[in-house]
């Protein structure tokens, strides 16, 4: 007795002092719902009826339906949809055909009721005749501008052959590319279809030109094919204005969505109250920027015909009284490009501003080398919109360089001038840089070399026509790759492609190695072009 009231005394002890933890809500629900069972089953033949029944482990819910779930063969009506706690009811209001094989892609619609867990690409197929179609097609889809392969692109088929099919009419089969930019298309019955590529951003299974990168096969495809090849691009979007903007003191800009150069601007402000100091359009002739003096001006407005129609447009002009501007948008600021690194020795020192310049008073300007007063330097404007400016000069690595530029030297659009300013850098040694010899073999047509870094950032571009040998001298030590662009019409530079009228993107390819180039050495390259295009 006395052995279990010893016992009883010790579990009493260790019972008070136990860590008493307060319960938790445990692991969040990341599980979709499963199918338990489909009446019929899921790939019957001889069905008759047009009743689906599926019904899963947990209540559900439907998400975007309408858009999410689409049949093939592609129906009239489409199906009505219940749900009733754990099933999903489906009811056909079409005649469904004769021995024909439907899929139905639910997309991500299907959800559970708590966490919105979505059963992905869910899909119940059946029969009306005595088999389903078993045939598929499958291949790859990649970018064409830069060979990168893109996950959820659609690959879609349809049994006829006209161009506008994307436009107004969503596909008969379609699958979607995985991490690869592989994809399958199964349950498909015999014969050739025309197969589009689809970046579909607005998952209505329509293309939307100009918003939506899109591609296609050449070639009509024919069930069982599992080799199809397809590059995406993105059509030029139909001429119009995005976006119209002043933002800064003297300064307009207007936004195209393609080159505008050729665009007739008709302007109904007087121009001469503005007092145009310079109109430029950008390198890729999208973005016209206008630079004025006359800051007190209201508005500017002007009218242009993009092809279709004649537009009229106000922009609204950035004034000192306007109680949206921003002071500091007044401030003048120059700023150095190297000021957190060691500075090129073969670039000149660059110095932008927040403001178009009007001119700059060298005669004060000092260049000093330690201790040393450096004469032979040149200060010029870097850019046609004077935008910033240069100071050129022979750079060492053994000296710290000082630049001292007095106030009142550099004058902005709206006639401020600067502050004093005192610049302060270093130069890497011509050892710290690398060289690269690119030798091109079996060049028989134009094409653009690119050399880029790991990231795909453009370093130098180059443009040849024949066997030739590039060498790239001065370059930081990193690793880069090359890239060429196939530049069929000769234009100098990529041309994406155009669905109606049957033309392919400009090629493009990348040589398979990444390259090293270290700090004070040289890198051989040879790429020989003689190859058979997969295109």
């Amino acid at each position: 007795m006395r052995k279990y009231t010893l016992l009883f005394f010790v579990i009493a002890i260790l019972s008070s002092c136990a860590i008493r933890v307060n319960p938790t809500g445990g692991d969040k629900d990341i599980v979709p719902p499963k199918v338990l069972n489909t009446v019929p089953e899921n790939f019957s033949v001889n069905v008759k009826t047009n009743d689906i029944v599926i019904t899963f482990d947990e209540f559900i819910q439907l998400n975007d339906i309408n858009t999410q779930l689409v049949v093939s063969p592609l129906l009239k009506y489409t199906p009505e949809t219940v749900v009733r706690k754990k099933s999903l009811h489906i009811h056909f209001t079409d005649t469904l055909e004769a021995n024909t094989t439907y899929t139905m892609n639910f997309g991500n619609s299907i959800t559970d009721n708590n966490e919105g867990n979505a059963l992905e690409n869910y899909q119940f197929v059946f029969s009306t005749g005595n088999v389903v179609d078993s045939l598929k097609i499958s291949g790859r889809i990649e970018n064409g501008f830069d060979q990168k392969k893109e996950k959820g692109i659609l690959a879609m088929i349809y049994r006829e052959n006209d161009d506008s099919l994307p436009f107004n009419k969503r596909p008969m089969y379609f699958a979607k590319t995985n991490d690869a930019g592989e994809f399958t298309i199964n349950n498909i019955a015999p014969g050739d279809y025309k197969l589009v590529a689809l970046d579909d951003k607005d998952k209505n299974y329509l293309y939307t030109n100009g918003e939506e990168s899109i591609g296609f096969s050449e070639e009509r495809i024919s069930a069982g094919n599992v080799n199809v090849f397809v590059r995406l691009f993105k059509e030029p979007a139909p001429l119009h204005l995005i976006k119209s903007a002043s933002i800064s003191p003297g300064k307009v800009y207007l936004v195209f969505s393609a080159p505008a150069d050729t665009v007739k601007l008709n302007f109904l402000t007087d121009l001469k109250k503005m007092d145009i100091f310079s109109q430029e359009f950008s390198k890729d002739k999208d973005t016209l920027t206008i630079l004025y003096k006359n800051a007190d001006l209201d508005s500017l407005s002007f009218t242009y015909f993009n092809g279709k129609k004649m537009d009229t447009v106000d922009v609204r002009l950035f004034k000192k009284s306007n109680k949206v501007a921003s002071r500091a948008n007044f401030e003048f600021v120059l700023t150095a490009v190297d000021r957190n690194a060691s500075h090129h020795f073969y670039m000149p020192y660059k110095i932008n501003s927040n403001h178009p310049l009007v001119s700059i008073d060298p005669s004060g300007i000092v260049l000093m080398k330690d201790s040393i007063e450096e004469k032979d330097f040149k200060v010029v404007f870097a850019d046609s919109m004077k935008n910033s400016f240069e100071v050129a000069a022979k750079w060492s690595d053994k000296y710290l360089y000082k630049l001292f530029i007095p106030p009142g030297s550099i004058e902005d659009i709206s006639g401020l001038k600067n502050d004093t300013l005192k610049f302060e850098w270093t130069v890497k040694p011509e050892s710290f840089y690398g060289t690269m010899l690119l030798k091109l073999t079996s060049v028989t047509e134009n094409i653009i070399v690119q050399l880029l870094d790991n990231t795909d950032n453009l370093y130098r571009e180059t443009n040849v026509s024949s066997d030739t040998s590039i060498q790239y001298s001065y370059l930081d030590p990193m690793l880069y790759k090359i890239k060429i662009v196939h530049d069929k019409n000769g234009n100098k530079k990529w041309d994406s492609g155009d669905l109606l009228k049957h033309i392919q993107p400009e090629i493009v390819e990348f040589n398979p190695e990444l390259i090293t180039v270290r700090a004070n050495w040289d890198v051989d390259v040879k790429w020989d072009l003689n190859y058979k295009s997969p295109y």
